[in-house]
């Protein structure tokens, strides 16, 4: 007689069986974690992180991760009895800033900053010019004791500061300057008297501003000049965990966002082929073995040729539609209307002309269909729509979605071949139910197991297609605003490496919640490929 337990472990259901099997799976439950909480970040990134991923401060240039700084704007205005100007996009800590009745202190050390570019020629001063105005001096004198020089070298940084340097035109390169490079580009800085600054502000407005203690009407200053920020006394800092990019960007807050559009792109890209793929596979094994004649096959060329017309004949006429019928999205479904009123229409054709020579199947005709697109470069296909329909993110969802269902078809169909021959599909059948009820309500219900798991193995895919596009230059856009994924943050940081390695957490961070989350990806299919598997029911 069986054990109450092992009586009570025959009657769970599959998926009941399943979740507790792919509890034992260490490697997949850890993947599930992962993807759980980058995703739970990523869609939580506007409340959760400080910084905008646009939000850049170019001074900064790349800063090392642990960076901080003093809490102010690029540009900084300050008018006595008008509002506290603070734009959306900035730091959390800039719009709390001001948020009470405060004196806020700004401690300014401004460097005056003239740029030049010189040339030079056997070892010789051949030419100096001004970046600004792009005025020629025949002389730059570096001298006294807070003027310094420096040179824009290796890594797109600046070098050391040099001091008491004289260059004249036609006279030999001095010592310190030396290099084999044609061109230089210098930048002189002489530093002016530090000054502290006072804004005193009540209910968001400012009330009084002061320097050096004396009120003035306005304040004006760069961010670049502040050296340090007091709230009441309270020093305020910006702290970039994972350093800043080139522009100054916080990479932590990139790579947050970067990976809310790598996940949306991979799940949504991801539903669209499924949903294509599970239907076209179910009804291609459902009908695998109902007769098509000739005038059937003609009838699905020309609906096939009429949805490709259809589609591109309705975004090529966008101009003189209304903005509701506008662009890629509406297209699909009106080129699907004319497919399926195009073959109906070969249906009842076929029932009164002549043509009941039966040519092949509609399960064959279907899946000869699928082996063509097969055969097509389909990441040819999405880099083309992008180009011909624009880059919006929805146009990659459909394009990438429209490329993936193949797959999917055919695993679909394979499944539905097995079941619609099983007892419970002979028994609705025998119950009045139709060919619609049978294949929605019993065949596709019956295959979620397989579509679950190709369906997670299919997201790290279509995260790695998007990457790639991003790579090469083709970012999605969302109202004419680039979207940076994980995929253009690792080619961003590829760009900023320089060849002693610096800058190497703007390529690194973003490179690792990529692999990550990829692998983990794949862990959880992994896992659930041997969950789901009905031999393995009970067992384990």
């Amino acid at each position: 007689m069986p054990e109450p337990a092992q009586r009570k472990r025959k009657s769970q259901s599959l998926w009941t069986d399943a979740w507790r099997r792919l509890r034992r799976n260490w490697f997949a439950m850890v993947g599930l974690v992962i993807v759980v909480f980058m995703s739970l970040v990523a869609f939580a990134a506007d409340w959760i992180i400080p910084f905008q991923p646009d939000y850049g401060q170019p001074w900064l240039r790349a800063q090392a991760p642990g960076f901080e700084h003093p809490a102010a704007l690029a540009e900084n205005r300050f008018t006595a009895g008008e509002p506290v100007a603070i734009p959306e996009t900035a730091p959390k800590v800039l719009l709390a800033l001001f948020a009470d009745d405060v004196t806020v202190t700004y401690r300014v050390h401004d460097i005056a900053i003239e740029e030049y570019r010189v040339r030079l020629r056997r070892g010789k001063v051949r030419q100096i010019q001004r970046v600004a105005g792009a005025e020629r001096v025949d002389q730059l004198r570096v001298r006294g004791q807070d003027r310094y020089l420096q040179v824009f070298g290796e890594g797109d940084k600046w070098g050391p500061p040099l001091r008491d340097l004289v260059l004249t035109k036609g006279q030999p390169v001095p010592t310190a300057l030396a290099t084999k490079a044609r061109v230089l580009i210098l930048r002189v800085a002489a530093p002016a008297p530090p000054e502290e600054l006072e804004v005193v502000t009540k209910d968001g407005d400012v009330l009084a501003v002061r320097r050096n203690g004396k009120a003035v009407d306005e304040l004006r200053f760069e961010g670049r000049a502040v050296t340090r920020v007091e709230r009441d006394g309270e020093a305020i800092v910006l702290r970039h965990r994972w350093g800043t990019d080139l522009q100054g960007r916080d990479v932590f807050s990139r790579v947050v966002y970067g990976g809310r559009v790598s996940l949306m792109v991979g799940a949504i890209a991801t539903l669209v082929s499924v949903l294509i793929g599970v239907i076209y596979g179910a009804i291609a094994g459902y009908l695998a073995q109902k007769p098509m004649t000739g005038l059937d096959v003609g009838a699905g060329v020309v609906a096939t040729l009429a949805f490709v017309g259809t589609f591109f004949l309705w975004t090529a006429l966008d101009e003189n539609l209304h903005r509701w019928l506008r662009g890629f999205l509406p297209a699909v479904p009106v080129a699907f209307a004319v497919l399926g009123g195009v073959l109906l229409a070969g249906s009842r054709l076929g029932r009164i002309l002549p043509f009941r020579r039966q040519v092949t199947t509609v399960g064959e005709f279907m899946m000869r269909i699928v082996d063509i697109l097969y055969s097509l470069p389909f990441m040819f296909l999405v880099i083309l729509l992008m180009i011909s329909f624009g880059r919006s993110i929805y146009t990659l969802f459909v394009a990438l979605g429209l490329v993936q269902w193949l797959m999917m078809a055919r695993i679909v169909r394979g499944q539905v071949l097995s079941l619609k021959e099983k007892e419970f599909v002979e028994a609705a059948r025998m119950s009045g139910t139709g060919h619609f009820g049978i294949v929605f309500r019993h065949l596709i219900p019956n295959t979620l197991g397989v579509v679950v798991v190709y369906a997670t193995l299919m997201v790290p895919a279509v995260i790695l297609q998007e990457s790639f596009l991003s790579f090469i230059g083709l970012s999605v856009e969302v109202g004419g605003r680039t979207l940076d994924s994980w995929g253009a943050l690792v080619d961003q940081g590829r760009q900023a490496l320089s060849d002693s390695g610096g800058n190497w957490w703007v390529l690194v961070f973003p490179s690792a919640a990529m692999a990550i989350t990829l692998f983990s990806l794949n862990f959880l299919g992994d896992g659930l490929r041997d969950a789901l598997d009905p031999k393995l029911k009970g067992k384990g």
